[in-house]
């Protein structure tokens, strides 16, 4: 797995690596450059008014935000077609995923009303199949039959927090996609005190000290 790296062919090059194995050929990756740009354009309008991620970050948002959304397609099979967000924000890594890979469906869920529009008003400017659910996740109700395939969250809670929030969606070949920072061996220990699960380490292509936990297997103590 190679690093991300910075500059204006940056998110082509990753998005060229990743498609492959999602079956898109060599030269389909454009539009999806696109439609990220377009979701970039649209998140730094509505940042200026709903502060919808730091705007410390906006001057990066192709590394920050973007690419350090895409990674996570890396994991993803393609058997892997239900896809949950668990307090998704400004629609990361959902919305990337989502433009990226057309064939999933994606399902997210934001507490705050104002980043729910924001979420209601990509998928519509976009033409994304994407469900947004503007409630707490402990409120959430799955709307569909079988259960998702993969989890997904991205600065929304540690993860003792995180998997309590996660648990009522794991099904059985349900796996989570979840972006940690440095800190993630304590919050790995932390949670071992409830829960028992299988655990996969995953370096950051974005931030050397950040990784991607997946997480398999989840059941209490």
């Amino acid at each position: 797995m190679s690093a991300y790296t910075s500059g204006g062919s940056g998110l082509d090059a990753l998005l060229k690596e990743l498609l492959g194995p999602h079956g898109v050929a060599a030269g389909d990756h454009v539009p999806i450059l696109a439609a990220l740009a377009e979701y970039g354009d649209l998140l730094r309008r509505w940042n200026t008014i709903k502060n919808l991620v730091s705007r410390e970050t906006l001057a990066d948002l192709e590394r920050r935000h973007l690419a350090d959304s895409l990674q996570l397609m890396d994991f993803l099979g393609p058997e892997d077609r239900r896809i949950l967000d668990l307090g998704s924000g400004a629609g990361l890594p959902g919305i990337p995923i989502a433009i990226a890979v057309g064939s999933c469906q994606v399902t997210l869920v934001e507490a705050n009303g104002r980043k729910a529009a924001f979420l209601r008003q990509v998928a519509r400017q976009l033409n994304l199949d994407l469900q947004v659910q503007h409630c707490r996740i402990e409120k959430f109700v799955w709307p569909h039959g079988a259960a998702p395939e993969i989890l997904v969250s991205r600065a929304f809670a540690r993860l003792p927090a995180l998997l309590l929030a996660a648990e009522r969606f794991f099904g059985s070949d349900t796996r989570a996609l979840f972006h940690k920072g440095r800190d993630y061996a304590q919050e790995i220990a932390e949670s071992g005190e409830k829960w028992r699960y299988d655990v996969q380490i995953h370096r950051s292509r974005v931030a050397p000290d950040a990784v991607i936990l997946e997480i398999s297997g989840l059941s209490r103590r």
